[in-house]
């Protein structure tokens, strides 16, 4: 079989019914909680992540909600995130404490539930709390959103994730859609296999070192979210499965 069928193949395999109708009906059930939580203050909700940008698989985030507060919002950050915990645990959501998100799951649907604070009426930049580093960060989902499907890089996204999914990678999911739409400037857009390749060969020899920025906030280090042991992690397994049959790298 061609490799470009192969790839194909292994994506319609690991391909997601999740979409944004189901993200809105996400939305739908968790209105009570959100407007209880919000206190007023309430800006917006937003599918984000994976659905939005088209880059979602089966087995990993379902279904990824922003949830907006204004500026006007007297709460610390660590205290949105917090308050945003309890309020899901007395409703009975069981949350997961997660790094930016809460992780629940409503019918079978697992869902990152993040929430952050507007910076200012005038843009669409928010900030976050960060659980795993007990620090902020500043991020705008919109620009992710926008950079992302403007690439036309989902299918080659889609198809390192499974590669992640399948070899229980560490790789978080914003700087691994950047690292493949960098690594594949100026590379055909029709030719599935060999930008996967590509892409294997630029976290082997280049994600360790190189210093992966957010395009749309340049103060974020994508590359941060990575340990020097996660980022060796992916760099030896691309340098193997570079030299491996497809059947053993991706199915």
């Amino acid at each position: 079989m061609p490799a470009d069928a192969y790839a194909y193949g292994v994506l319609n395999t690991h391909a997601t019914p999740s979409s944004l109708l189901v993200a809105q009906a996400v939305i739908n059930n968790l209105t009570p909680s959100i407007n209880a939580w919000a206190n007023g203050h309430l800006f917006g909700v937003y599918p984000s992540g994976s659905i939005a940008k088209g880059t979602a698989i089966s087995g990993a985030s379902d279904v990824d909600i922003l949830i907006s507060v204004k500026d006007t919002a007297v709460e610390t950050l660590k205290e949105v995130y917090e308050k945003l915990y309890n309020r899901l645990t007395a409703d009975g959501y069981a949350p997961r404490r997660q790094n930016v998100s809460l992780g629940i799951t409503i019918d079978g649907w697992k869902i990152d539930v993040v929430p952050a604070k507007k910076q200012s009426i005038l843009t669409n930049d928010h900030s976050l709390w960060s659980h795993k580093k007990q620090s902020w960060r500043e991020t705008n989902i919109h620009q992710h959103v926008a950079y992302v499907t403007s690439s036309n890089r989902q299918d080659e996204i889609r198809l390192v994730k499974v590669w992640r999914k399948l070899h229980g990678l560490e790789f978080p999911s914003f700087p691994l859609e950047v690292a493949v739409i960098e690594s594949l400037a100026g590379h055909s857009y029709n030719n599935i296999a060999n930008n996967f390749a590509t892409v294997l060969r630029y976290i082997e020899n280049s994600l360790p070192t190189t210093r992966l920025i957010d395009p749309t906030k340049p103060s974020n280090v994508l590359s941060d979210e990575l340990t020097d042991q996660e980022k060796a992690t992916l760099a030896s397994t691309a340098r193997q499965h570079l030299n491996m049959d497809w059947e053993e790298v991706v199915w």
